[in-house]
């Protein structure tokens, strides 16, 4: 039972932490054009989750046309869309992991 609270009041603080982001879309979109959509796909997939916590259904466009910049991007539409639908908006991604990785993986 205290475990559940705990988690409980974390993901209480994660969607608060959310909710007072200033982070942009536009300012999302600006950092990925600065990142190598050619990075792992476990961070690319990490980097569409965060979009889409952060951003929502907004910012699938932008998580795409970067993808697209990706030597292996995969032009089917609907694979894109379905593996944008799996991602869970639960707070668990910040923009901080954006600029992390821009970081790690700069164009």
């Amino acid at each position: 039972k205290i475990f559940v609270e705990q988690t409980k009041r974390d993901l209480a603080a994660m969607r608060k932490a959310k909710q007072q982001s200033d982070a942009t879309l536009d300012e999302a979109q600006a950092l990925l054009s600065n990142t190598s959509a050619d990075c792992p796909y476990d961070v690319w997939v990490k980097i569409g989750m965060a979009l889409k916590n952060l951003f929502d259904e907004p910012a699938y466009d932008v998580w795409q046309e970067w993808s697209e910049t990706g030597a292996s991007y995969d032009l089917n539409e609907s694979k894109m869309r379905n593996k944008w639908r799996s991602f869970r908006t639960d707070g668990s991604w910040s923009y901080g992991y954006l600029v992390n990785r821009s970081r790690e993986f700069p164009v």
